[in-house]
């Protein structure tokens, strides 16, 4: 696996989602192996150029601090399974969607929309 190259990357809106999907993720992926991080704006980058180096199975990230990443080419969501938490105004739930982007920043752009993250690339 290379550096900078999640196997999975879950898109959530907001930093404090993210952070509840993240201790998620670490709770039921415990006896697992898998390796996460949760990446959002507002806080340190230089943490999560660290992290990005190792390995790295699932990615938890707010559209807005993963376009940094992606301008700095320090994250590659090529080829990568993007599950996207989605809330729109026509329903008061969350959906998730999977998508296997095929540029990097185009993913990101996409679902980096005020409010609703939607169905992107497909």
């Amino acid at each position: 696996m290379r550096p900078g190259r999640p196997r999975c990357l879950i898109l959530v809106p907001t930093r404090e989602l993210a952070a509840q999907v993240e201790a998620s993720v670490q709770k039921y992926g415990k006896h697992v192996g898998l390796t996460s991080m949760v990446m959002f704006g507002g806080v340190n980058i230089n943490p999560q150029y660290k992290a990005l180096k190792g390995r790295l199975d699932i990615l938890v990230a707010t559209p807005g601090r993963l376009l940094d990443h992606v301008g700095q080419k320090t994250v590659d969501l090529s080829g990568v399974e993007i599950l996207v938490l989605d809330r729109s105004r026509s329903h008061a739930g969350y959906g998730l969607h999977s998508r296997h982007p095929q540029d990097s920043r185009a993913a990101a752009q996409a679902a980096a929309k005020p409010f609703v993250l939607r169905h992107f690339l497909g």
